[in-house]
């Protein structure tokens, strides 16, 4: 007997559906953090800059940087809900309106990327963490460089720093779960 679910459990907080969107992970992540965005909105005049900023990224920025390294390359329209959260949790700060333009302010005042540009940054700086032994030993194994791999014929592209990528099989026998 076969029992397919809607949603799996990946580890922790991180909920994945059977089509890799997603979507269950961000709406419940989403959900969660406008909350504590609710919360924070009823005694906004009693804090302080710097405690707002501390409580909003204790509260809502960690909870949007966890996890996320999955959500690289998922469809905009899946990350909406993350941007929309970052925005209000920005007017919080910086004590801004609803229709208040807050663009401008994510990056010049705040220094915030928007989430797609954060899941790259966190990326990127995870490779070149692993590329400069900084990172745990079984994620710098994953990360070879094209030119020290010797099985490959040697190259003229072999002189760049590009990353090898191991081959993997697509297909699987079975049942897919």
């Amino acid at each position: 007997m076969l029992i397919k679910s809607n949603s799996l459990r990946i580890h922790g907080d991180c909920d994945r559906d059977p089509e890799l969107t997603f979507t269950l992970h961000v709406k419940t992540v989403a959900a969660r953090c406008f909350h504590h965005l609710r919360q924070l909105w009823t005694i906004w005049r009693a804090l302080s800059d710097n405690n707002a900023r501390m409580l909003v990224h204790t509260l809502i920025s960690n909870r949007v940087d966890y996890c996320n390294s999955t959500l690289h390359r998922v469809a905009a329209v899946h990350l909406r809900p993350f941007q929309s959260m970052l925005n209000s949790a920005a007017r919080l700060i910086v004590r801004k309106w609803k229709f208040d333009r807050i663009t401008p302010t994510l990056r010049d005042n705040l220094q915030w990327l928007p989430v797609d540009k954060r899941i790259e940054f966190k990326l990127c700086l995870l490779v070149f963490k692993c590329q400069h032994q900084m990172a745990p030993p079984y994620l710098a194994s994953m990360c070879v460089q094209l030119s020290a791999d010797t099985h490959s014929r040697q190259l003229q592209s072999a002189a760049c720093i590009d990353l090898l990528i191991p081959r993997t099989r697509t297909a699987s026998y079975g049942p897919c779960m």
